[in-house]
């Protein structure tokens, strides 16, 4: 039988990362205490804990608490057992067929970013692309369209990690990235051209549940055939981009992210 005591201690700190909602994403101690109903010391003892183990992160300049990167983690593995394919795969195909190149969906991750799916173009041009292959975070459209979107302590973590495995062509130092990441949330997409193959172009945009970026999608093609189509293909993916977030909305809180 479970001690009262330790299930009104986990019920506490279930009820803390409850009130984060894509509406309220920051809490201080105070207000989340009289949210919950508990004394002060013990929201504060339940937040300590949260935020050392990642689940809460500290803003300084509010001296609130937002959700942290421990719960993408989570959330990760949860759907290690399948789903989002069969959501992503119809919005993937159509765009495909719209635009005549292949289209991709990205999965993000803490460091990195996985590919999930894939819808090959009409045209007679292929691409051995291998699902479940993972890139660096600075790699690639798809990867710039995530983690533009990320918070600065969370890039400036990610920068002082280095630059593990090269990319071709890709930005490779703090000014680089930040002005890649600048320029995207500036226009709304993603362009990348050889960095992980000299062959390859990619236009990418953010996936979104909720507020947050949990992925990308991106057409893949030749550079000659998508040199001066990037406004326009921009366009139709982030027209995409807002459908498949429709659908993963609409899947509910179930919905297993792989």
């Amino acid at each position: 039988m479970a001690d009262p005591r330790t299930l009104s201690t986990v019920q506490r700190t279930l009820e803390v990362l409850k009130a984060f909602t894509a509406e309220r994403p920051e809490w201080g101690v105070t207000e989340l205490a009289t949210r919950v109903g508990a004394h002060k010391s013990q929201i504060h003892r339940a937040v300590a804990t949260l935020s050392e183990e990642g689940f809460l992160v500290p803003n300084p300049a509010t001296r609130k608490y937002r959700l942290g990167p421990a719960l993408v983690r989570l959330g990760i593995v949860a759907g290690e057992s399948g789903g989002i394919p069969q959501l992503v795969q119809p919005v993937l195909e159509q765009l495909a067929h719209e635009v005549g190149e292949t289209t991709v969906f990205n999965l993000a991750r803490e460091h990195d970013y996985v590919m999930r799916a894939a819808a090959d173009g009409p045209g007679q041009i292929r691409f051995a692309l291998t699902l479940g292959r993972s890139y660096p975070w600075y790699g690639g459209a798809g990867g710039h369209a995530i983690f533009a979107y990320r918070s600065e302590e969370q890039i400036s973590a990610l920068l002082d990690g280095g630059f593990n495995q090269a990319t071709l062509h890709g930005p490779h130092s703090r000014e680089q990235i930040l002005e890649r990441h600048r320029v995207v949330k500036d226009q709304g997409y993603a362009v990348s051209e050889g960095e992980f193959d000299e062959r390859i172009m990619a236009v990418g945009v953010p996936v979104r549940l909720g507020s947050d970026v949990i992925g990308s999608i991106c057409i893949v093609g030749v550079p000659a055939l998508l040199h001066g189509r990037e406004e326009q293909l921009g366009t139709e993916l982030l027209n995409a981009a807002s459908a498949l977030s429709d659908r993963l909305s609409s899947a509910g809180p179930g919905i297993e992210l792989n």
